[in-house]
């Protein structure tokens, strides 16, 4: 998987649109086998995994067992805010696009996902395209067709900038780090979400009982397939 274009509208602090080249460019005849951002703190750096993230999982990003409850907050806090209150817009998107090779064959995969304030939420859209043309994939499994490349545990060790960097030299934290990591990883987090997930749902019909809810010393086993 070759990652070649990072587009940004309207978010964290880029205003406007702008397109950024991820694959290393060939100079005097040589490859250049890294992409390197630089830039003061407070630049954008981080924005930019940010938003290779979001492009490829959404709500995936977040990493809290609460993700549904916050997810909306956090795409509204991330819409640039314009100095002119005149001048605020109420719309924002980012695209990732990247080479992916299989069964021999390189095809360009293009994801753009936009966000649209709704009331006191967001509208999502995400659409995709191979080589330049839409998907025979329903809208609804765009998202498991995307984690079929790179699944959003997989997307934590690509992405990181150099405060996890950081995070992982400091003996402090990293245990944590490399725990949340490798959570993530196995889709343990997904029980997680289900453990809070099942205990709403009893509440709100009104059923107090916790005998659906996962026992912390319970078992899972999961099918992890490689290819």
């Amino acid at each position: 998987m070759l990652l070649l274009q990072l587009t940004i509208e309207n978010f964290g602090v880029f205003r406007g649109r702008h397109t950024f080249e991820l694959a290393p460019h060939v100079e005097n005849d040589q490859k250049r086998h890294l992409t390197i951002f630089s830039g003061h703190n407070g630049s954008g750096k981080t924005t930019l995994f940010q938003a290779m993230r979001l492009a490829l999982h959404g709500s995936a990003y977040l990493e809290n067992v609460l993700v549904s409850q916050k997810y909306h907050g956090f795409i509204l806090n991330r819409i640039h805010r314009f100095p002119d209150a005149a001048q605020q817009v109420n719309e924002s998107g980012v695209a990732l696009s990247f080479e992916y090779v299989r069964s021999g064959k390189p095809s360009i995969i293009e994801v753009e996902r936009r966000w649209k304030k709704q009331g006191l939420g967001i509208r999502e859209a995400l659409s995709v395209l191979v080589d330049g043309v839409p998907t025979e994939i329903d809208s609804s499994d765009y998202q498991t067709w995307i984690d079929d490349f790179i699944s959003p545990g997989i997307g934590q060790l690509c992405f990181f900038d150099a405060e996890q960097l950081d995070a992982l030299a400091n003996q402090d934290q990293q245990s944590t780090v490399l725990q949340d990591t490798l959570t993530r990883l196995l889709g343990l987090d997904r029980v997680q979400r289900l453990d809070v997930d099942l205990e709403q749902l009893m509440n709100r019909q009104g059923n107090t009982k916790k005998g659906l809810r996962l026992p912390k010393n319970s078992s899972v086993m999961y099918h992890m397939h490689i290819s």
